[in-house]
């Protein structure tokens, strides 16, 4: 009887795609290794880990500055680092439940309920949002994968640690420096790892 031998056979058994098509055997790095958190909006947070030495730094770009950081730097540290990365992954969430709360929360700027059309229009608005930043996302693993830079995709719940304020965020990790809530995200996706 033959078998197929699909990529995620060979995924399975230890092996890595690599540039060209072809497929290798997977071999640990020895080089010393980095984290790299990532929350995609329309403000993406960035959070460079490098364990050995334990120094946390962290930035905040648009979509199209993240790109240059990514081809400047990211892949200027993979040149010495093992480096992973690991990211908000939007795409498995739904967002169904969310426009529902769009939709029975919006409101008009006094405070007045908003009118069926008005709050169609917040979930469209929500809904093209949302879109926006799932196809950033995948772009953003595609564009890792192709440089052979390991992604893990971790999908947001309400444990995840998200949404830290400013004080909390110190006290759990000790970073001294200025902080939004993007870059505090794209912390916590990492921290512990």
């Amino acid at each position: 009887m033959k078998e197929n031998i699909t990529s995620d056979n060979l995924k399975n058994l230890g092996f890595e795609k690599q540039p060209d098509g072809t497929f290798a055997k997977k071999t640990e790095s020895k080089l010393p290794k980095v984290l790299m958190g990532l929350d995609m909006g329309e403000t993406t947070g960035v959070a460079i880990y490098f364990v050995g030495v334990k120094k946390l730094t962290l930035y905040s770009f648009t979509f199209i500055e993240f790109l240059d950081y990514f081809y400047t730097k990211v892949l200027e540290i993979k040149k010495k680092y093992n480096v992973t990365l690991v990211i908000e992954d939007v795409i498995a969430n739904s967002p169904v439940f969310k426009a529902k709360f769009c939709y029975e929360n919006t409101k008009n700027s006094d405070g007045t309920p908003a009118t069926h059309n008005q709050k169609i229009g917040a979930v469209c608005k929500y809904a093209e949002r949302v879109g926006a930043v799932k196809q950033k996302t995948k772009t953003i693993i595609e564009l890792c994968e192709a440089h052979n830079i390991q992604v893990i995709r971790k999908r947001p719940t309400k444990g995840s640690m998200t949404k830290l304020s400013h004080e909390k965020f110190v006290q759990i990790t000790g970073y001294k420096g200025r902080t939004n809530t993007h870059v505090r995200d794209s912390a916590m996706l990492i921290w512990n790892m």
